[in-house]
């Protein structure tokens, strides 16, 4: 229910799948094949690395004497607020918070300073990176940030 569900084809089988999509409660969106590997991508970074991320956040709070279970609604709590930051705003850049956006460097280098995990820090460098380009930051909180960034890779 409420899942999106993208379909490309014969218009005839088109106008049946997405008639059973929209009986099931799923939004159905028409596409065009030559962009059908892009909205599968999307859908792996928005779904399934968003589960992946999750699974870190999880290591990563190991350490506060919660549960795993407690540290779990912990995190889905956050991710609601974000998500329903990001609906309300309607922008990624907009909803953006945290160290990068603050241009908090004094942060950014503790994370770096705790993190064990070779690829936690591969992932938490990569999206730091990625952060920095969305955020809107003067020249040289920009560059100060990426330097900080590269000398942990």
């Amino acid at each position: 229910k409420n899942c999106p569900c993208f379909i490309e084809g014969d218009p005839l089988m088109c106008a049946i799948v997405g008639e059973l999509f929209k009986k099931c409660g799923a939004f159905v969106h028409h596409i065009n094949p030559k962009y059908k590997t892009n909205n599968h991508l999307a859908a792996v970074i928005a779904s399934n690395h968003l589960i992946t991320l999750l699974a870190y956040a999880q290591e990563c709070l190991h350490a506060n004497g919660l549960s795993d279970k407690e540290n779990l609604k912990i995190l889905i709590n956050l991710m609601y607020s974000t998500l329903q930051n990001i609906e309300h705003s309607q922008s990624t850049q907009k909803s953006l918070t945290g160290p990068i956006v603050r241009g908090d460097q004094k942060t950014l280098e503790k994370h770096f300073s705790i993190i064990e995990s070779p690829i936690l820090k591969q992932i938490y460098s990569t999206l730091s990176l990625a952060a920095i380009e969305i955020a809107l930051l003067d020249d040289k909180t920009h560059t100060t940030l990426k330097n900080i960034i590269f000398k942990q890779r």
